[in-house]
This record gives C-alpha cells, structure tokens and sequence, in this order.
C-alpha cells in the first residue's frame, strides 16, 4: 500500500491526449575502423579482406600485410582443424554462426589468445569476423571480480546494507547486510517494497516521497535522509539512507541505489555531547582542562566568570598563571603525590585573579586518561567557596564577639584570662579582672526604647574603649555588662585608679539620635589574677560577687573570700522568690488606719511578707533584690489583686471600710 502511495504521488496521470515525448535517443553509427575490438571481413574462400585498426594491432599487421592473407596464416597450427570445421559448417548452412576461444598467432609468432564469433553477413556475403583478445577479457573480467569483491568488504567494513530500489519495477534488493542489521536472517526479508515498509517508524513513507518530489523539482540533487526501522528485539534503529537516484527521460525517478547505515550509536553519543556541553556551558562550577603537561586546553563560562580570564586569553598557557603565592612547593607536591596515586585530589586552593586578587576555591582535580588507560590531561572543577568564607567569618564572629559592639564576648574573654593566667604564672606579670554594670539602664530602655539601649551601649563601648592600653581587653558580657582585663594591674591603688578613670567617663550625659538625653553610672566588681592555679570560671564568678557587692553599697569592690558567700545568698533568695511566687509563698497583713478623731477605722494598709521554708522574711531584706531583679513587678501585680480582693470580701461583709492603701515600687 505505501509502494502505491509512492507510485501514486510520484506518477500523476497526464492530461488526456497529451502526446508522448519522442525519444530523445539517436542511433548511433559505429565505424569498422574504429571499433573497441578486432573486426574483420573474411572472403568465402577464406582469405582476409580487411581487418580493422584493432584487430591488426592485437595481431602487429599493416593494414596492408593483412590484406589477402589467408586465415590459416594467422591461426596457430593446434587450432587449424577446429576452425576449418566451423568455416565448413558456416559456408554449408549447418550453422548460422560460431563463437569459440582461438589461438592466433601474431606477426612476431607470438601466440595470442581470443574470443572469436563469426557469421555471414551482407549480400554478396562475406564472413564477419569479431575478435577479442581473451587474456584482456579475463583480466577485465577478473579486475571486475576484484572490484566487486573489494565493495563487498567495503560494505562490510563500513557495516552498511546496500538496496537496489527499482520504482517502476515495484523491485527492490536487500543485500545480507541491510537484513542482518535489522536482525534478520536473509530468507526473512523478501527483496520486495513492501516487506520492508513494515519495519518503517509511521511517516517514513511520506518522507521518502518528500524527498524524491525534490529531487523531481530539481531542488536538491542528493538523495540523504535520516529514518527509523525497528529491529527484530523491538527497538527502533536510526538509520543514515543514501542512494543514487536514477532518472528517466521526463526526469522522474525511476531508481535509487544506495545505502543504509545504522546510526543510533552515533545518535546516541552526540545527544550525550549535546548534554555534556549544556552541563560544560550552563553549570555554576568553573571547569579547568589541560593536557597532560598542565597546558590549559579550554574553559567554561563559570570559569571565566571566576576568574575573569577570557578563554582566548589563555587556552595554551599553563594551569600556573592561576598561582597566588600562598601555596608553597610542599602543597604543589603533596597535591600531585595524591592524584598520581590516587587520580584525584580534593582541597581548597587560593587562586589569583586577572585583576590580581586573590580567591578561595574548593577544586576537585582528576586526570583523564586516553583509550589505552594511560594519563592524557586533567580536568578540575572549581566551586566559589567565598560566601561560605564570608559565612564562616560571620558565624566565627557571632561565637567570639557581641554582634551590637563588636566587643568580644565572654567566651573571647575566657579565653584571654586564661593565656594571661599562664604569663602571670610564668612570668610573674599581674593583671586584673574589672566586672563592670551599667547604672540604670533597664530605665533608660523602658522610658526612651530599645533604639535609645542600642546607641547607650554603643557610646559606653567607645568611651571605654578610650581607656584601653595597648595590651588590655575590653569584653561585653551580658545586656548591661562589661568586662576589662587590664594588664599590668598588680595593687588595689591601681585598680581604684583605673575603675575612677572609666567612672568618669560615664559622667557626661549621653545624647541620643531621638534627641534625648541621659545620665547612667557604672557599679565594678575588681579580682586580682594571683597564679596559674586559678581557673578563668572562678575568676569571672569571684569578679561578678564583687559587681554584687559595690551594687548594694555603689562604686567600686574588690573581691574578698566573703563576697562568694553574699553573691551566693543573693542568687539563692533571687532563685526562692521566684519559687516563692510559683508556690504561693506570699502573704499580706493588713495594718488599720484609724482616724484619731473618733478612734474608728476607716482602711487598712496592705503590707506583703514572704513566709519562706526556713521562716518568715522581712521586706527590708528582699524588695531590694526584687526592684533589682525585676521580679518586684510581679509582686506588685500579686499584691494589687489580693488585697482587692480581700477589700472586695470585706465590703460584701458589710464592713466599713472607706479606703485601701497599697505601697508600690517606684
């Protein structure tokens, strides 16, 4: 059906009663003299009329030697008898011609051997002679052998099936080669059209006719497409066909003979190349290759973009240019020690800009090798690791420093106390440790925000900072505190001096971008480091009960044994009052007041206790720690909702009461 289609399409009707072309072809008027082979005209009496350039060059005769000559003269002796036979059985009509190999003999007595085919011709007749030489015959026959014998392997080595597709004959040839790649046997396949349209993806057809009406319209003279047939397992084979089209005398094709050749390897590698050289262009990592000497072969854009090179800028110059200077030659030779033994190396290199500056990057370098497993190159992938450098350098700094000052922090700070214990104990030095506490800065966040704590806590840090020598530390340590290692420290003359010193700093009043302004103070806690057996913990405890201490009495402390037992007391009574609000430790007594006018009561005062595990304790001693903690606040709220209800049950009593009197924390 698909041949029909194609004999159909490619062969409209013509109109009616348009006339056939005439033939183009003109006979064509051979010359005795100048014809391919031997000719010669024989008398019935047996001698050589005439004989054509040839003839008398096969034989070495004039064409006037060879006139007259009798037959038998120019016929080898071994041949006489045969000849005389078919020249007898030609003159007596036994036979209307004869056709045999013959040895003649030329004028040199040289024997030659031919085709010889005879025949009376023409009127009077005379006897047509034509004769080959026999020896170039076989070796044109057998060059033609070779010849066909060579094209055979050729199509074999070039594993191509040949087809011979001959459309107005509906005939086709299928050689062994075209059936086999589709994975059939040779009786499998009939050499038909249509038992091959079968194995055709659907379109091929409709292709093919494409193709040919192009060729037809002369617009293309080549006959090359690209086909799908499905193999005997199922899949589908891409197939390169050409062919040589044959055209007739109205220039319609009436031919093709050509090839098939499977290219779905081929297909297949080349999507992987379209693939591979996406990645190469579209990837986000700089790829680096070079051959074995290190010469860079080419680059991919990521690369360019790293590196700012151009890949016409260095393509044949070494993978060195990229050097910065802050590898020495043992890193070199480590690096290439791992990928000689191990074919890759992973790490992080700094690199050198074009421009000259000079980036982190984490390369992966692996060595190519070629077909025979050998080394041939190497390719390395390169991964901008600069944010992860800017990360890291973050995240390295959130650890050690306070993000609002950028002070370091109390672990920085640790650490420091600890190398300086150890100078101390090796070197005799001295140093101090200075706890410091800003003076009402919980007001000035409540009354002025958080902006106004931020700009407060920034100012401190630079009139702080003014006050540092050279081998000194400032740290911040909590929301309101700081902390000074001051070096060289060795008597409590020297500490007072320094803790005035930074207590004057805070005097000037402090102004604000909101344009307001206020006035804050230090409280300091000071510890002398005194040997290596002292750990920085204990020393940053022993300063913190000092800052402790000079909060209830204000100023300056140093440190004494016994400011470890007041600190902590204070945490333990800080940690019981806020169990004692969890438990309901609480309790109010209700003072009278009284009008001394007529002596009756007309309120009461309330007055809270904190009924403690271990007794009862007195107001004077926990509502200070309490404002300073904060935890007064809650109290205050406690306070406030009892004693009102307690009024509140009085007055539903019937009891009369004109006034509640409740004291509340400034």
């Amino acid at each position: 059906m698909r041949l029909q289609f194609l004999r159909t399409w490619l062969r409209p009707a013509k109109p009616p009663g348009e006339a056939k072309p005439a033939s183009r072809e003109a006979p064509i008027e051979a010359t005795f003299e100048n014809a391919d082979v031997g000719l010669a005209h024989v008398g019935l009496d047996g001698r050589i009329l005439r004989a054509n350039a040839h003839l008398r060059a096969l034989l070495g005769y004039s064409a006037q030697e060879i006139a007259g000559v009798e037959k038998f003269a120019l016929v080898h002796p071994d041949c006489h008898a045969s000849v005389a036979a078919d020249f007898d059985a030609l003159l007596h009509g036994k036979a209307a011609g004869y056709s045999a190999e013959r040895l003649y003999v030329s004028k040199t007595g040289a024997p030659v051997s031919a085709w010889t085919t005879a025949r009376l011709v023409g009127d009077p007749p005379v006897i047509l002679l034509v004769v080959a030489n026999a020896e170039a015959q076989r070796a044109a026959e057998a060059a033609l052998r070779e010849s066909e014998e060579r094209f055979q392997l050729a199509m074999r080595g070039a594993n191509e099936g040949l087809y011979d597709w001959r459309l107005k004959e509906n005939t086709t040839y299928l050689s062994p080669r075209w059936k086999s790649m589709l994975g059939y046997e040779e009786h499998e396949i009939a050499d038909t059209p249509d038992s091959w349209w079968e194995h055709t993806a659907p379109g091929v057809s409709y292709a093919i006719a494409e193709q040919i009406r192009r060729l037809e319209a002369r617009e293309t003279d080549t006959y090359e497409m690209e086909l799908k047939l499905r193999h005997k397992d199922g899949r589908w084979l891409d197939i390169l066909s050409r062919a040589f089209p044959v055209f007739d005398d109205e220039h319609r094709v009436v031919r093709l003979v050509g090839t098939h050749q499977d290219i779905t390897l081929r297909k297949r590698h080349e999507a992987e190349l379209r693939l591979s050289a996406t990645v190469f262009a579209n990837t986000h990592e700089g790829i680096l290759i070079t051959d074995f000497d290190g010469r860079i072969q080419t680059i991919n854009p990521a690369f360019e973009a790293l590196t700012g090179y151009r890949s016409d800028e260095i393509r044949g110059r070494r993978a060195s240019v990229f050097k910065s200077g802050r590898h020495d030659a043992k890193f070199y030779q480590e690096l290439f020690g791992d990928i000689h033994a191990t074919g890759r190396w992973r790490g992080e290199i700094w690199n050198r800009r074009k421009d000259g500056s000079v980036q982190a990057y984490w390369v992966t370098i692996s060595v190519v090798r070629d077909d025979s497993g050998q080394p041939a190159g190497y390719v390395a992938l390169y991964s901008d690791v600069s944010e992860y450098k800017r990360s890291q350098a973050r995240l390295d700094f959130l650890v050690h420093y306070d993000p609002e000052t950028a002070l370091p922090n109390r672990l920085s700070l640790r650490g420091r106390i600890d190398a300086e214990m150890i100078e101390v104990a090796q070197r005799g030095a001295s140093a101090a440790l200075l706890h410091v506490e800003l003076d009402r800065f919980r007001a000035i966040v409540e009354s002025l925000g958080h902006p106004a704590g931020d700009e407060l806590l920034a100012q401190t840090s630079q009139r702080f900072l003014s006050k540092l020598g050279a081998r000194d530390m400032l740290a911040r340590i909590g929301a309101d505190e700081f902390a000074f290692l001051r070096h060289g420290c060795a008597c409590e003359e020297e500490a007072r001096a320094f803790a005035d010193a930074l207590a004057a700093a805070m005097e000037l009043p402090f102004t604000f971008a909101s344009g307001a302004k206020a006035y804050s103070g230090v409280n300091i806690g000071v510890v002398f480091i005194a040997g290596a057996e002292r750990d920085p913990d204990v020393l940053m405890r022993q300063a913190e009960s000092a800052l402790y201490v000079a909060k209830s009495g204000g100023g300056v402390r140093l440190y004494e044994p016994r400011h470890m037992l007041e600190a902590r007391e204070r945490l333990e009574m800080e940690t019981g009052l806020r169990r004692a609000l969890e438990r309901d430790e609480f309790v109010l007594q209700f003072q009278p007041l009284v009008d001394l006018a007529d002596r009756r009561a007309f309120g009461v005062e309330a007055l809270v206790r904190w009924r403690a595990p271990e007794g009862m304790t007195p107001p004077g001693r926990f509502i200070p720690l309490a404002e300073k903690t904060g935890l007064i606040l809650q109290i205050g709220e406690w306070v406030l909702r009892r004693a009102a209800e307690r009024m509140k049950a009085w007055l539903d009593a019937g009891v009369d009461l004109k006034r509640l009197s409740i004291n509340i924390s400034p």
